[in-house]
C-alpha cells in the first residue's frame, strides 16, 4: 500500500517543555511520553476529538540534569527515563510514582535505555561505553559490560528478546546474546558479532524490525489437540481441522467444563467455539479490529466471555449466538477474565493492575480494586469450590476465591463475599504467594475443590501451591519462559506451555492426588445422609472398612435416600449379601441411621436444651458428629480438625502451641454421651 505524504499535516503542537525535546515514545494505546533538557518527563493522553492532553501527575520530576531518553515498557505499565545526571528512573505509569532509581556505573551520563520484551530486564548505556544490565524484578545490577570504545548512543532488543543490538560513536554495531548478559556465572561476556565502520561519524540511532518470521517464531496460528493414554503415550488428534481458522497467533484456548466444546481466540480479533465431537464451528463472534486475549466458558456452558485490547468485555449467548451484554471495562487493555462458579458474576483484569467485578445480568460494575498488582495483571481464575474457605461463616453471603498473577512476580488469592440481596461485595487479599523470579504469566486452580493452584512465569518455572497453607509444594523447571499452565480433571497431570514451542507434561506426585481424595471424604460429611449420591455411599463404606461390598453397592446405584427409606431385608436381598456381609452392613447402617436421626433432632432443638458445653467443637461451635482427640488432649469435630491441618496450621486451636504430630483418635466415650443426651431428650 502506497502512502501519500502530500496529505501529511500537523495535528497538534505540544509546547509545555521549556527546552529542547530529546526523546519521545508511544505506547500501544496512543499514550505519548516526552523527555527534555528542561529535566522533566511529560506524559500525554490522546483524547478523541481534542488531541493530546497532559496527565494530572505530569510532569515527572526527579532528574537533576537533562533527560536523554524515555522508554515505555512493552506492556505500557512502566516508564524508564535516563539522564545526564547518571541515573535511570523507573516510573509507575498508572500513578506517576517512582518505582526505583538505577545509578549508572561510575555515575556517567546515561544516553539510552531499553526494556526486554518481557519487561524483566532493563539495559542502560553511558558515555564511557558501559552497558549496565538491570534486573527489573529485584531492582538489582546483573552485569556491567565495558567492551565498547566509544559512547553507546542506541540500543534495541530483537522481538523475541534473544539478542541485544548496540550502536556507538566509533561507528560499531554489536550484537549480544541476552542469556549471556544475564548469566552471572560467567565473568566475561563478549558480543556474538560486530560490524565495524557501519556509519561514518558514528551511530546515533538503530532499531530492529518488530516482525521476524511470524509463522516460525511468534506463532504458527495452529490449535493442536493431544490424547494422553494410561501408559503415558501421547497421540496428536487429527480429526479436528483447526489449522485454517485464525489468521494471526492464537492467544488462548479453553475447554468447556464437560469437554464437549473448545473456544479459541486470536490476535486477529476472532473467537470461535468448536464442537469437539464433529470438529465443526458452533459459533464465531463478530471480528474485532483488535486482539482478543482471553475467552472463558460459563459453568453451565451457555455463555462465553471475550476480552482484549479494545478495553471491553463481551458476554455471548452460545445457544442463540447473540450478545448478552457488553461493558466498557477498563481504560487499558484487558488481559484476562473469568466467571464465578455459579455464573452470577464475572471478573476482568487489565494491564494497569485493576480488578473489576461485574453483575452478568445487568452489566454493572459492583467492585473495583485499583492497585491489585504493580505493573499489571496477566491472568485470573476463579476456584470452582463454592465454599473456598470452610472456616469462614457465610452470613447469608456467597463466598468465592479468585487467583490473579502479574508482572510483580506475585500470585494473589482474593476472598470475595457477595450478597445478592444488597448487591454488596467485600474483597480481601487472603494470601500472597511469593517465589517466582519473573513476570507470572498464568495461574490456574485445580478442578472441583481447588486445593491447589499452579502458576507459570518468565523465570522458566512452573510452581504448584497449596491454597490453604500458601506454601509452594512443587517447583518444576523448564528450558524456556512458561506462558501457560493447567491441571487435568483429576490433578494427576500438570501441563505447561513454553515460549520455545514446547509442551511439558508432568505427572504429579501420588500424595497430592491422595490429598484431593481425602478432601472428598471430608466433603461428604457436610451433607445430610439423605443428600448422598452413590459415590458418597461408597465413600462411607470405605471409611467403615467395608471395601468388600463396594462392587455390589455400586452396581445397585445406592444413594442416601435408599439407605434411609428401604427396609433392611430388601437392601440385603437386592444387593445379594451373604449372612456375614448382611451382619456387617446392618451394624454400620444402624449406627449411621441413629447418628443421623439424633443429630438432625439435636441440631434443631439444641437452642431449646441446656446442651453441655463439651458437646460443641471448639472450632465450629457446633455439636460434634465425629469427636476426635488430638495431640493437645482436646476434642474436636473430625472434619473441622482435618480442615485445620489442611490449611497448613499445625498448632493447637485451643493453646496455639505447636503440635508434635497431626494424629488423632475417636472419642467414643464422648460420642456415646452425646447420643444418650439427645435420646433422653427426644
Amino acid at each position: 500500500m502506497e502512502t501519500n505524504f502530500q496529505n501529511v499535516r500537523v495535528l497538534q503542537s505540544l509546547t509545555s517543555h521549556t527546552s529542547d525535546v530529546t526523546s519521545c515514545d508511544f505506547s500501544t494505546n496512543f499514550v505519548l511520553v516526552t523527555g527534555s533538557s528542561d529535566k522533566t518527563v511529560r506524559v500525554w493522553d490522546w483524547i478523541v476529538g481534542s488531541g493530546y492532553s497532559e496527565r494530572s501527575y505530569s510532569p515527572l520530576l526527579g532528574h537533576k540534569y537533562s533527560v536523554t531518553c524515555v522508554k515505555l515498557s512493552p506492556q505500557g505499565c512502566m516508564l524508564a527515563s535516563s539522564s545526564v545526571d547518571g541515573t535511570t528512573v523507573l516510573w509507575n505509569m498508572h500513578s506517576g510514582s517512582k518505582i526505583h532509581v538505577f545509578v549508572q556505573i561510575n555515575g556517567d551520563a546515561v544516553r539510552v535505555c531499553r526494556f526486554s520484551g518481557d519487561s524483566t530486564i532493563l539495559v542502560t548505556a553511558s558515555d564511557n561505553g558501559a552497558l549496565c544490565v538491570w534486573d527489573v524484578i529485584h531492582k538489582s545490577l546483573v552485569r556491567t559490560v565495558t567492551d565498547s570504545e566509544g559512547t553507546i548512543q542506541s540500543l534495541a532488543f530483537t522481538p523475541d528478546s534473544k539478542y541485544l543490538v548496540s550502536g556507538c560513536s566509533v561507528e560499531k554495531i554489536k550484537i549480544w546474546l541476552v542469556s549471556s548478559l544475564a548469566d552471572t556465572t560467567n565473568d566475561f561476556c563478549l558480543p556474538l558479532y560486530s560490524v565495524d565502520n557501519a556509519h561514518d561519524l558514528g551511530i546515533l540511532y538503530l532499531d530492529v524490525s518488530k516482525t521476524i518470521d511470524v509463522d516460525g517464531i511468534l506463532s504458527d496460528k495452529l490449535v493442536k489437540l493431544f490424547k494422553i493414554h494410561d501408559n503415558m503415550n501421547i497421540d496428536e488428534l487429527s480429526f479436528l481441522h483447526l489449522d485454517e481458522s485464525h489468521t494471526y497467533p492464537v492467544l488462548h484456548v479453553e475447554f468447556s467444563k464437560s469437554g464437549k466444546m473448545l473456544a479459541t481466540c486470536s490476535l486477529d480479533g476472532c473467537a470461535i467455539v468448536w464442537n469437539m465431537s464433529s470438529g465443526l464451528k458452533i459459533f464465531e463472534i463478530p471480528q474485532n479490529s483488535l486482539a482478543v486475549k482471553d475467552c472463558r466458558f460459563s459453568a453451565d456452558e451457555t455463555m462465553l466471555i471475550t476480552v482484549g485490547d479494545d478495553e471491553k468485555a463481551y458476554v455471548w449467548d452460545i445457544v442463540s449466538k447473540s450478545l448478552i451484554v457488553m461493558v466498557q471495562a477498563h481504560l487499558e487493555s484487558l488481559t484476562s477474565t473469568s466467571f464465578t462458579p455459579d455464573d452470577k458474576l464475572m471478573v476482568t483484569v487489565c494491564t494497569n493492575g485493576e480488578i473489576k467485578l461485574w453483575n452478568i445480568l445487568t452489566g454493572t460494575n459492583i467492585f473495583t480494586e485499583l492497585y491489585a498488582h504493580d505493573l499489571g495483571i496477566n491472568f485470573c481464575d476463579f476456584s470452582e469450590n463454592m465454599e473456598p474457605n470452610p472456616l469462614v461463616q457465610s452470613n447469608g453471603k456467597q463466598n468465592y476465591l479468585l487467583a490473579t498473577c502479574g508482572n510483580d512476580s506475585l500470585v494473589k488469592l482474593w476472598l470475595i463475599a457477595y450478597s445478592k440481596a444488597s448487591e454488596s461485595v467485600t474483597v480481601k487479599n487472603w494470601r500472597t504467594l511469593v517465589g517466582h523470579g519473573g513476570n507470572v504469566m498464568c495461574v490456574r486452580f485445580s478442578p472441583k475443590f481447588s486445593e491447589l493452584v499452579c502458576s507459570g512465569a518468565t523465570d522458566k518455572q512452573l510452581r504448584v501451591w497449596s491454597v490453604y497453607s500458601g506454601t509452594c509444594i512443587q517447583v518444576l523447571n523448564h528450558d524456556s519462559i512458561v506462558t501457560c499452565c493447567c491441571f487435568n480433571f483429576d490433578c494427576s497431570f500438570l501441563a505447561g506451555g513454553c515460549l520455545d514451542k514446547t509442551l511439558w507434561l508432568w505427572k504429579l506426585p501420588e500424595h497430592l492426588t491422595v490429598e484431593l481424595s481425602f478432601t472428598r471424604k471430608i466433603d461428604i460429611r457436610k451433607k445430610d445422609v439423605g443428600e448422598w449420591n452413590n459415590d458418597d455411599v461408597l465413600e462411607w463404606l470405605t471409611g467403615a472398612g467395608l471395601q468388600s461390598l463396594l462392587s455390589k453397592v455400586a452396581s445397585f446405584n445406592m444413594d442416601g435416600g435408599k439407605l434411609l427409606t428401604m427396609k433392611d431385608d430388601t437392601i440385603f436381598n437386592e444387593l445379594g449379601f451373604d449372612e456375614e456381609e448382611a451382619i456387617q452392613f446392618n451394624k454400620e447402617l444402624k449406627r449411621l441411621k441413629e447418628a443421623e436421626r439424633t443429630f438432625l433432632n439435636g441440631f434443631r432443638s439444641s437452642e431449646l436444651l441446656n446442651v453441655p458445653h463439651r458437646f460443641f467443637c471448639p472450632i465450629t461451635h457446633e455439636i460434634m458428629r465425629e469427636p476426635v482427640v488430638c495431640a493437645d488432649g482436646y476434642t474436636y469435630e473430625k472434619q473441622a480438625i482435618n480442615e485445620w491441618f489442611m490449611s497448613g496450621r499445625y498448632t493447637s486451636p485451643m493453646t496455639n502451641e505447636t503440635l508434635p504430630n497431626a494424629d488423632f483418635y475417636f472419642n467414643n466415650e464422648l460420642l456415646n454421651e452425646i447420643l444418650e443426651f439427645f435420646n433422653d431428650n427426644d
